[in-house]
């Protein structure tokens, strides 16, 4: 009897033992699995990085003047819609079917007062710009956000739609001739956003925005005084347009 009581116990507490291993595996299995998810998080967010500086220099090596720029995007400039006197009266001026591809319904977006907009390559070089131009905003009493800031569980452009279109205004930083950033104010200009360019030099950048809103600097300083006036201007030139309405 004492042998069949031994025995037993022997059983149980193997069988305890084989849980307990198994349980502590899962565990540290599962800490592997999470540590290798971050890594590949990591790797990913460099890879990004890296191939998006890379992309800033082919761009400005590939359209440093007007001639290789137009040889660039010489599909665009060869598009020549056709349009007669009966095309305004087939189509809308206007199709929101683009914004609701993503879930947004223009009609529901309020525009804040106070916010800013700023489109900008997602890269540590351009970092310390951007918090130069979120002081100056905050000094003007806006609030001033980037499509990288916030912790974003779903679409990061359908974010970025939002963010474009409940802001007041927006400012791109258009040094590097990042295409996400040129898209993105392209969308913001054909939707009527005032929007403002800024950029370390003229020179660097296609001939055809030249004629734009656009902030060139040196340095921090010059670029707080240049933004501060042309927001002020854009504030009072919107009032006076709401005053004559």
């Amino acid at each position: 009897m004492t042998n069949e009581f031994i025995y037993i116990g022997l059983l149980i507490i193997t069988t305890m033992s084989s849980t307990l291993i198994l349980i502590l595996f899962y565990i540290q299995r599962k800490k592997e699995k999470h540590n290798e998810l971050k890594q590949t998080k990591a790797e990913l967010s460099y890879m990004r990085t890296f191939f998006e500086k890379k992309l800033i220099d082919i761009n400005q090596k590939m359209m440093q003047d007007s001639d290789r720029w137009k040889e660039v995007n010489h599909l665009l400039l060869s598009y020549k819609p056709i349009i007669n006197d009966t095309f305004f009266d087939k189509k809308r001026a206007f199709n929101s079917s683009f914004f609701n591809n993503f879930g947004i319904n223009s009609e529901k977006i309020e525009v804040k007062k106070d916010q800013v907009f700023y489109l900008t390559p997602f890269i540590d070089s351009e970092r310390e710009t951007f918090y130069d131009v979120e002081a100056i905003c905050h000094r003007m009493g806006f609030k001033c956000f980037k499509g990288d800031e916030e912790f974003i569980t779903g679409d990061i452009f359908t974010y970025i739609l939002n963010k474009i279109m409940e802001s007041r205004i927006i400012i791109a930083n258009i040094d590097g001739r990042n295409p996400n950033v040129f898209y993105e104010l392209g969308i913001a200009q054909a939707i009527g956003k005032p929007t403002l360019l800024i950029t370390r030099d003229i020179n660097n950048m296609p001939f055809d925005i030249k004629s734009q809103n656009i902030i060139i600097y040196q340095d921090a300083d010059e670029l707080s005084n240049k933004l501060s006036l042309m927001l002020s201007s854009l504030l009072v030139n919107e009032d006076r347009a709401s005053f004559e309405q």
